[in-house]
């Protein structure tokens, strides 16, 4: 039987010698991964690339295992195209969706938050916001979503001048000694997190350095290729921006 969906390319990587091996991102059945016969055969080098990233498709595949055969995939609705910093940011997103998500686990909030930020990616000119609230959002999916306003121990509510750190898997706690630390957070940008005030350029940076340490705990030591790519994009165009930075 055949099951159709909407959704993304996340990854493809090549298999046997005629196919690719492609993880979707589909609306209605989460991370699907597919084999895509013959999609590497020289008088098949149309249908290849019709396979891109940021590309929102009508998808269509078949099979009762967890890898199922793709039958075929048609473009719809947008068609955006993304280069420079955006194109390592976007590869960056699909990283994260390919090592954290499950396989055929369906989540619409999270396809709808990641179609979002895709299209915020394409057209705007600002898009640090919404990176850091698809995050944020991702993280809450995954079970372990930052609760910034209470200690975990004592429950107490946070004090806006107070320094914190915060422990993963547990939450804050109160950080006593006076030395520096650049995993200490204060009070007062902690509930601004909370609220998703990133318009505010001090609050997204204290906020990325937060969450990029929460995602790093959820990787458990993986190196992610977008971050290295996007570090050797930098340096080639000297460039010193920090904005956006995954």
């Amino acid at each position: 039987m055949n099951i159709e969906s909407k959704g993304f390319v996340l990854h493809t990587r090549p298999y046997k010698e005629t196919s690719f091996l492609v993880d979707i991102f589909s609306e209605n059945h989460g991370r699907v991964r597919c084999v895509a016969k013959g999609y590497r055969r020289s008088t098949g080098r149309q249908r290849a690339e019709s396979l891109s990233l940021f590309v929102p498709y009508n998808f269509t595949w078949r099979g009762k295992n967890d890898l199922k055969t793709l039958v075929n995939a048609e473009t719809c609705e947008m068609n955006l195209s993304l280069s420079g910093e955006r194109l390592f940011v976007g590869l960056y997103v699909n990283e994260l969706l390919y090592n954290l998500l499950a396989i055929y686990d369906p989540s619409k909030e999270i396809y709808a938050g990641y179609f979002e930020l895709v299209n915020f990616l394409g057209t705007s000119a600002r898009y640090n916001g919404k990176l850091r609230c698809f995050e944020l959002l991702l993280l809450e999916y995954l079970g372990y979503g930052l609760v910034l306003d209470v200690e975990y121990e004592s429950g107490n509510t946070i004090d806006l001048e107070k320094k914190y750190k915060y422990l993963h898997g547990y939450g804050l706690s109160p950080f006593e000694s006076q030395s520096e630390n650049r995993d200490v957070y204060v009070g007062a940008d902690l509930l601004a997190i909370q609220d998703q005030r990133f318009d505010d350029i001090h609050i997204e940076k204290v906020a990325r350095r937060l969450i990029r340490s929460a995602i790093d705990y959820q990787l458990d030591g993986k190196v992610l290729n977008s971050r290295k790519l996007y570090q050797q994009y930098l340096a080639s165009t000297k460039s010193d921006s920090n904005i956006g930075q995954c």
